[in-house]
């Protein structure tokens, strides 16, 4: 099963993403990577797909408990000029900064995924064909305030793990069904 992973080192932070909204506001960024790509096609229909991310939210809003601002991590995937998004809902927050967690969720599927149009910024019903055409993998970060706020979000490690079905498993079923098939015979001609 491939592994895709965003490589980054020691002391290294993957993606840093900076935003100021002096009258609040929404803002979306995606970001896919060229090498983050997979073509079920050819290299086999995905069955599900693992994703995860170290992800760390500082604003400046100060933590206080009447705030709450949610951390969710955005799996997102382009396939036929149509982007895609899954959401994995880590702890919400009262501000300040997060800290690095880890946001994570295994056996996403086809029907995870759900298509979004930048240009509306609205999530449709649509869901990618993972045993069709190429796939390119990023993330997308959502950000929204009713007032004032800075920030920076940092992402690290990510991580797509796609599985496939094993190579052996149609081998292993046609030769059962081929054992099967010969046993049926011998049966039939000695009975």
């Amino acid at each position: 099963m491939p592994d895709l992973r965003q490589p980054s080192g020691p002391g290294n932070t993957a993606l840093q993403i900076f935003f100021n909204m002096p009258n609040g506001g929404s803002s979306v960024f995606g970001l896919l990577n060229n090498t983050f790509s997979y073509s079920p096609a050819t290299q086999g229909g995905i069955i599900s797909i693992d994703a995860s991310v170290d992800k760390n939210i500082s604003l400046s809003v100060p933590a206080n408990p009447a705030n709450v601002f949610s951390n969710t991590f955005f799996p997102f995937i382009e396939q036929d000029e149509t982007y895609y998004i899954a959401g994995i809902l880590g702890p919400n927050f009262t501000g300040g900064s997060t800290g690095y967690v880890t946001l994570a969720q295994t056996g996403l599927t086809a029907e995870d995924f759900f298509s979004y149009n930048f240009a509306t910024d609205t999530v449709g019903a649509a869901n990618p064909n993972f045993t069709g055409d190429p796939i390119l993998f990023g993330l997308l970060q959502v950000t929204s305030y009713g007032s004032t706020i800075t920030g920076e979000v940092d992402y690290d490690n990510l991580d797509y793990v796609i599985h496939t079905p094993e190579p052996s498993t149609p081998l292993l079923l046609g030769l059962g069904l081929a054992g099967l098939a010969m046993l049926s015979r011998r049966r039939f001609r000695f009975n």
